[in-house]
C-alpha cells in the first residue's frame, strides 16, 4: 500500500510514461487488510475509513486516492478540500451523499466544469469508474486490476484511436 497518493507523488514524462514515487509512508501486506496507524493519506485524498479512525484497512484507501486525483485531473480543482478530518468528511458527504453517492450533484460539478471548458469530461463509463473509485465502502470499491480492465480505459483508447487517425488526415 503506498498510503500517499497524491497528484505530486505522481511522475509524467514526455512519454507519457506515469511512475509513483514518495513511498515513506508505503507498508507491505500479506492479507487483504491488517492494523495500521489511522494518520495516513494527505487529507484531500484520505478515505471515508481513514477518516473514521479505523486501524484496520487494506489497499482500497489508494483507490479512494485515485479517484480524487481522477477527479482532479479533469475538474482542475480538488474534489474534496477540507482543513480538518471533520470538515473533510463533510465536503466528502455534501458532493456524494450521505447514503449512495448521489449522482446529481456529483454529476453537476462535472458538467458546469465541462460547459466552462467546452468539452465534456466523462463519458458513462468514465463517471462509472469514478463511482467504484470513490465507493464509501472499502470491500466494495474497486480493486486496482479491476478498474485497469475497466471499459473506460478501452473507450479511451479508441478515442485516441479516432484522434490519432483524424490528425494524420489533416495534416
Amino acid at each position: 500500500m503506498h498510503r500517499d497518493l497524491k497528484p505530486s507523488n505522481i511522475l509524467i514524462n514526455k512519454k507519457g510514461e506515469l511512475k509513483i514515487c514518495d513511498f515513506g509512508l508505503s507498508r507491505q501486506f500479506e492479507s487483504e487488510s491488517g492494523s495500521y496507524s489511522p494518520r495516513v493519506v494527505t487529507l484531500w485524498y484520505r478515505a471515508p475509513e481513514i477518516l473514521a479512525g479505523v486501524e484496520t484497512y487494506s489497499t482500497a484507501i489508494d483507490m479512494w486516492s485515485v479517484g480524487c486525483i481522477m477527479a482532479e485531473l479533469l475538474l482542475k480543482e480538488v474534489l474534496f478540500k477540507g482543513r480538518c478530518d471533520l470538515e473533510q468528511r463533510t465536503k466528502i458527504y455534501t458532493i456524494l451523499g450521505r447514503g449512495k453517492p448521489d449522482d446529481n450533484l456529483f454529476i453537476r460539478k462535472f458538467l458546469a466544469a465541462a460547459a466552462n471548458s467546452g468539452a465534456p469530461l466523462l463519458t458513462e463509463l468514465g463517471f462509472d469508474l469514478m463511482k467504484k473509485l470513490l465507493e464509501y465502502d472499502p470491500t466494495k470499491r474497486i480493486t486496482a486490476e479491476a478498474a485497469l480492465n475497466h471499459g473506460w480505459f478501452k473507450e479511451l483508447d479508441a478515442y485516441f484511436f479516432w484522434f490519432s487517425a483524424r490528425q494524420q488526415h489533416h495534416d
